[in-house]
């Protein structure tokens, strides 16, 4: 919900960048959003002198104890940004906001992980990315 006391500001849309997707929330206004499954943000919000805007943000779903740390997801922010930043990514294309299908079970997002948080994070979320070793590590 969207609160203001005279509605004099610019900006503050709720963007949905895989659904390219903009939502300017008016005051009075309620947006409800599958917020787990959705990727999204907010653009920065200007006000005129002595206005004043504020969100009310609620969470009610039955996924929410399964988000990752607070490292995990701003990991999966920068994973995303990362790729959307680089011209030379496979999938890079005019417009193209970083994410694809099948994006968080790729290998790429396994090596990502790997990188920045370590194996033990990378496994925590993801148990089958761990690299399969031979068959004499299995029967050692």
């Amino acid at each position: 919900m969207t609160l203001s006391n005279d509605g004099r500001y610019s900006g503050g849309y709720l963007i949905a960048p895989e659904y390219r997707v903009a939502v300017n929330p008016r005051p009075g206004d309620l947006l409800l959003i599958n917020n787990h499954d959705v990727m999204h943000g907010n653009t920065p919000i200007v006000c005129e002198e002595g206005s004043e805007r504020i969100s009310l943000v609620c969470y009610f779903r039955e996924k929410m104890l399964e988000l990752g740390s607070w490292e995990y997801e701003n990991c999966r922010y920068d994973f995303v940004e990362s790729r959307r930043k680089n011209p030379e990514h496979p999938l890079q294309r005019k417009l193209w906001n970083g994410v694809s299908e099948g994006m968080w079970t790729s290998d790429e997002w396994y090596e990502y992980c790997r990188d920045k948080l370590g194996e033990q994070e990378l496994l925590k979320y993801h148990p089958e990315a761990q690299k399969s070793g031979s068959l004499d590590e299995f029967f050692a």
